[in-house]
């Protein structure tokens, strides 16, 4: 019901009773006027007196975790409420918390819900309001819970099952089924420093006789630093929401970060988004950590090619570990880059995320010999289990 109306018949009624002066005409404006009155007296009451919690997880999650949250609803006063509605202002996909209820006087009411993050990134759960009125609906009132929680949702990362870092030990002795044991590295030589180098790669000697910093380069069987790289390039991906070819590539990152990282390596993250992120390479928890709040807040929004970056960023990394790129761009300079940057021996590991099947409007990628000759790749296309990915190298060569 809407007042207006209700107000448009108590002026009319009142003002036929003042000018025909019938008795019942006054008892219907008396009557009118103090169900109103005492409808937004009931109003006004219960909601001073309906109190409204909410209880949401902290966070982090992952990418298909489900949540639950609480929701308490207390209702103070003797008043019964017959329609209270629960409104959710999260706006997280696929989640609608809300509902309708009734309130008894006295009531203390609480509802558990359940969702699941289905999209990466940084969302917010709360607020929430209670919508009430009084028995005729007359007088809505809404009851706010400013509550607001901030969740970090990682991107889900994936098991893979074919070792991609050949030879590389992380400067350690590792038979198979045995447990990791010291070994120093083998220094191979020495290389201009890196912003990104720990202290431990610092030649102090040949920095002191050159005057500048200079840096150890162990042998690339030995390295310990692996670097991944993600093409963020705007227009290079395709896809809606969480079916996207960027949300695999961003997956898959993660994945190679994380299995290095378990391997005791130190990994380095490189893109080409608007701020050209770099992430120097590290280890341990703490790192792993960075490297997926990076992921989960990753963007395709960068101008600059694939190529272009590998051109300006190999020359350092060279003979430092493992490259692994992963990318849906079909021109070749990046593949170029790499052969021209990498030293004899190295395999490179490209993901290529192949947009076309995801709705892109170019034909599915077939492989030109050449990128078989400089890198190792992986093919991903929409629908594959990346839990296999690598697995089979029959669709490599499209």
């Amino acid at each position: 019901m809407t007042r207006a109306p209700l107000l448009a018949i108590l002026l009319v009624t009142g003002f036929f009773a003042y000018i025909t002066g019938v008795d019942l005409a006054f008892v219907v404006v008396y009557a009118m006027t103090a169900a109103l009155v005492t409808a937004a007296a009931w109003s006004w009451w219960a909601g001073r007196r309906v109190r409204l919690t909410r209880s949401s997880p902290p966070g982090p999650f992952v990418v298909g975790e489900r949540f639950q949250e609480e929701f308490r609803i207390e209702n103070r006063s003797r008043l019964p409420l017959g329609l209270v509605e629960l409104r959710d202002r999260s706006r997280l996909v696929g989640y609608e918390p809300g509902r309708a209820l009734t309130l008894t006087p006295r009531a203390d009411v609480t509802c558990r819900t359940e969702g699941r993050f289905a999209v990466r990134g940084r969302h917010q759960l709360g607020p929430a309001e209670l919508r009430l009125a009084d028995p005729l609906g007359l007088f809505p009132r809404a009851v706010r819970c400013p509550t607001m929680t901030p969740v970090l949702v990682y991107p889900r990362l994936h098991e893979l099952p074919v070792p991609w870092m050949r030879g590389a030990r992380s400067g350690r002795d590792v038979p198979r089924g045995a447990r990791p044991s010291d070994r120093p590295p083998t220094v191979a030589g020495i290389r201009e420093h890196d912003p990104g180098d720990g202290l431990r790669r610092i030649h102090w000697l040949e920095s002191a006789r050159r005057g500048r910093l200079i840096s150890r380069r162990f042998d690339a069987d030995e390295g310990s630093d692996v670097l991944v790289v993600l093409d963020c390039q705007a227009g290079v991906h395709a896809g809606t929401g969480a079916d996207h070819s960027f949300e695999v590539a961003v997956a898959l990152a993660g994945s190679v970060a994380r299995q290095a990282l378990r391997q005791g390596r130190a990994v380095a993250l490189l893109a080409n988004d608007r701020r050209l992120s770099r992430l120097p390479a590290a280890h341990g928890p703490a790192h792993g950590a960075r490297l997926l709040e990076w992921l989960a807040l990753a963007t395709d929004d960068g101008r600059l090619e694939l190529g272009p970056l590998l051109h300006r960023h190999l020359p350092v990394w060279r003979g430092r570990g493992p490259l692994v790129v992963v990318t849906g761009a079909r021109d070749p300079s990046w593949v170029e880059a790499i052969a021209l940057h990498s030293r004899s021996g190295e395999r490179p590991l490209a993901i290529y995320v192949d947009p076309a099947t995801f709705g892109g409007w170019r034909p599915p990628l077939r492989v030109p010999p050449r990128w078989r000759l400089v890198v190792d790749l992986w093919l991903v296309r929409r629908g594959d289990d990346l839990d296999q990915v690598g697995t089979g190298d029959r669709r490599a060569l499209g």
